[in-house]
């Protein structure tokens, strides 16, 4: 939806939605809505950063992660607050190199990162976890600056991009993880199998064969597995 007064009208609509159900909406539900309109960057962070703003603090964090944001947002409240202008000085100073400025850029956006972290925050995922995945973002952000003009569209995409690599790269990974165990299962099972069948040891070729996978594939299984080559005989060729 690239069509800016088209967006509008079914953002307004979205508001609605989430006023209606109280604030409780998570992130999940609010891409769903949006699936079929094909958002770019800007739009999409938008609404995150709007989630963001009306989500209930207490919705799903555990003790742990409570106390940790406490802790966090004390530490900002010591940082000078903001005066007029300095965001835009600091932006100059980033553009002539000077490390103080970039220093002070990074300190104005840190409770903007913990905003933003807490619109990807979902059981199982430590919101610390996102919080600096979200910093390493803001200092890429701060990196890609080249103008005046783009600077807070810059970071903010940079933040949200950093933290939704970090989910994705997860995703990966526990999807990775139930593919192995299955296969390990599998494995178990037609070693079961061919073991009371032959009533010897089995071979890694026999098993590759009634498993229909190479036995390259079988001996990685049985390492991931923890198992001994012993105890399974390798190819009888």
């Amino acid at each position: 939806m690239k069509n800016k007064e088209e967006f509008q009208v079914k953002f307004q609509s979205f508001l609605a939605l989430v006023q209606e159900k109280k604030g409780v909406m998570s992130r999940e539900e609010a891409e769903a809505f949006f699936a079929e309109d094909d958002l770019n960057e800007s739009q999409l962070n938008m609404v995150m950063d709007y989630l963001a703003s009306v989500k209930p603090v207490e919705d799903k964090f555990t003790e742990e992660e409570q106390s940790y944001l406490a802790d966090y947002m004390e530490m900002l409240t010591q940082l000078k607050p903001e005066r007029d202008g300095e965001m835009a000085d600091c932006v100059r100073g980033v553009l002539q190199q000077d490390p103080q400025a970039r220093e002070r850029l990074v300190e104005l956006h840190l409770s903007k990162v913990v905003d933003i972290a807490k619109v990807y925050h979902a059981p199982g995922l430590y919101i610390g976890d996102l919080i600096q995945e979200g910093n390493v973002g803001l200092t890429i952000g701060i990196g890609e600056i080249q103008d005046e003009e783009c600077e807070m569209d810059l970071i903010e995409q940079a933040i949200h991009r950093e933290i939704k690599n970090m989910l994705d790269e997860e995703s990966d990974a526990k999807e990775k993880d139930k593919t192995m165990i299955a296969k390990v299962a599998a494995l178990d099972e037609s070693l079961t199998k061919l073991e009371k069948e032959l009533g010897r040891k089995v071979y890694t070729d026999e098993l590759a064969a009634d498993m229909g996978i190479t036995e390259e594939e079988v001996l990685d299984i049985l390492r991931l597995a923890g198992e001994e080559l012993d105890d399974t005989q390798e190819s009888n060729k």
